[in-house]
C-alpha cells in the first residue's frame, strides 16, 4: 500500500536545474549552512557521483574542467534504471 504522501514511482521526489560551477572537473550539490557530519569523497571513474552529510551534500563528476555548465539534478525515493547522460 503507498502512503499518499509517497509521490509516484514515476516522478522525482525533487528536481532542480540550472547553471552550476564546475572547477576542477567537479561541481557540488550544498548546503553551506549545515554542519560537517561527514565529508563527500571525491568521485571516481567507478563512482561519478558521491554523497556526504554537511555543507557538501554530493560531489559530481564532470568531463568539463573549468566554466559554467546547465545541470539538471533529480531525488528519487528508488532506484531509476541508467539513463545516459547528455554532452553538450
Amino acid at each position: 500500500m503507498t502512503d499518499a504522501r509517497t509521490p509516484p514511482a514515476s516522478a522525482p521526489r525533487a528536481a532542480a536545474s540550472d547553471l552550476v560551477l564546475v572547477e576542477r572537473h567537479l561541481f557540488r550539490l550544498s548546503d553551506p549552512e549545515a554542519p560537517e557530519l561527514r565529508t563527500a569523497p571525491l568521485p571516481s571513474e567507478d563512482s561519478p557521483v558521491t554523497t556526504g552529510a554537511g555543507p557538501n551534500l554530493a560531489l559530481f563528476s564532470s568531463i568539463l574542467e573549468d566554466g559554467a555548465v546547465h545541470a539538471d539534478v533529480e531525488l528519487w525515493g528508488i532506484p531509476r534504471p541508467h539513463r545516459p547522460i547528455s554532452g553538450t
